[in-house]
């Protein structure tokens, strides 16, 4: 799970976080966090936080994608449901 770890940006939402929390990865966007569960191959679901109804229904599923040489540099979320193809967060490829 840490080839998920990371910083990933987009121009016009700013930054996405990844980060490990025990066996677990959690996202922080827009000062939310959320818990993710692995849902197939390079996707996730975000679980809701418990306790907060304006998220309970809450649906968000995130797929990375890797290059040519295996490195994850980006995923896709759907923030907006005007864009039904989601948005693309980049990161850099890591130095080698």
């Amino acid at each position: 799970m840490d080839e998920y770890v990371g910083t990933y940006t987009h121009p016009g939402y700013g930054p996405v976080t990844i980060a490990r929390e025990g066996d677990r990865l959690q996202l922080a966007f827009m000062g939310l966090s959320f818990p993710m569960e692995h849902y197939h191959f390079d996707t996730f679901r975000l679980v809701p936080p418990p306790g907060n109804p304006l998220l309970a229904g809450f649906r968000w599923k995130v797929t990375f994608a890797a290059d040519g040489d295996g490195d994850v540099v980006s995923l896709n979320a759907p923030v907006e449901p005007a864009l039904p193809r989601g948005v693309t967060f980049a990161r850099p490829k890591p130095k080698r």
